[in-house]
């Protein structure tokens, strides 16, 4: 197993929330930021000190129906939901692969990066000033995604468009747990 395996199997114990004022869980970016930056003997020792912060794995008491699933937008009480269905989802596929090539860029990145950097802004725009958690992760969705931007001109072709796929996801992942308004 890895260096950052063992990270990511110690973190994934815990939920997506940090400290008191229930910021972000940033240690799965820090564990794999560590280790691409060479500093392995580093990425254990300072996750095993990060989880003391962390709450635990929060568990589901209700699920998601597929069929129903627009019910639980915007709830981020409903994450540990959102990861049930998905663990389910993901279970009833052969690989992973499929389930990322569903939605994803085109061929011309520059537009497919525009377009969704819009929509998060969009989605941000109408989403703010309720005081929540979702205030702090859609402006993130609209900053990394422009981060993205000045990253792609120094990126191959393979790494451009699994960039793009990520930003996707989380950007869908943002959506899901904290949207209350349909855009």
């Amino acid at each position: 197993m890895s260096v950052l395996d063992e990270a990511l199997s110690i973190l994934q114990r815990h939920g997506p929330k940090y400290g008191p004022y229930g910021n972000s869980n940033h240690g799965p970016m820090a564990a794999e930021a560590l280790t691409t930056l060479g500093r392995d003997a580093a990425v254990l020792p300072w996750v095993e000190r990060y989880a003391t912060s962390l709450d635990d794995q929060p568990t589901p008491v209700a699920t998601i129906d597929p069929a129903d699933w627009r019910e639980a937008l915007g709830k981020p009480s409903r994450c540990p939901h959102w990861r049930r269905l998905f663990g389910r989802e993901l279970a009833e596929q052969d690989d992973f692969a499929p389930v990322i090539g569903q939605a994803g860029p085109s061929d011309d990145a520059s537009a497919f990066l525009a377009d969704l950097t819009g929509t998060m802004a969009a989605v941000y725009a109408v989403n703010t000033d309720h005081g929540t958690d979702g205030d702090f992760a859609f402006i993130h969705a609209v900053t990394g995604l422009a981060a993205l931007r000045l990253l792609l001109p120094h990126l191959g072709e393979n790494e451009t468009a699994r960039a793009l796929r990520y930003a996707w996801q989380v950007a869908a992942a943002i959506y899901a747990v904290y949207s209350d308004v349909q855009t």
